[in-house]
């Protein structure tokens, strides 16, 4: 029960800093992306905006976020059948 515990804690602790982790990931990458709404040119003479490619990065980094946190709770539920299958057959009670 401790080691469950502790574990429970342990993916709390990672889920908040992944949840809190989306915004300053997408600061970071958005502030090498340049600031304005102009134009620009990529490589292959495509043209782009920058508030377009700030939007992408945004949006990609709360999908990191969320399939994080969705891993996340299947750990956590995982475990927790596996927790509540071991009190049921020792203490005869269902959780």
């Amino acid at each position: 029960m401790q080691a469950y515990s502790a574990r429970m804690a342990e993916l709390l602790r990672q889920g908040s800093k992944s949840a809190k982790g989306v915004g300053i990931r997408t600061a970071g990458r958005s502030s090498q992306v340049g600031t304005g709404n102009y134009a620009s040119y990529d490589y292959y003479g495509g043209r782009y905006n920058s508030n377009q490619v700030k939007r992408g990065v945004e949006g990609q980094e709360r999908m990191s976020g969320a399939l994080d946190l969705a891993e996340m709770k299947r750990i956590i539920q995982d475990e927790s059948g596996d927790i509540r299958r071991v009190m049921v057959e020792r203490y005869k009670v269902e959780f």
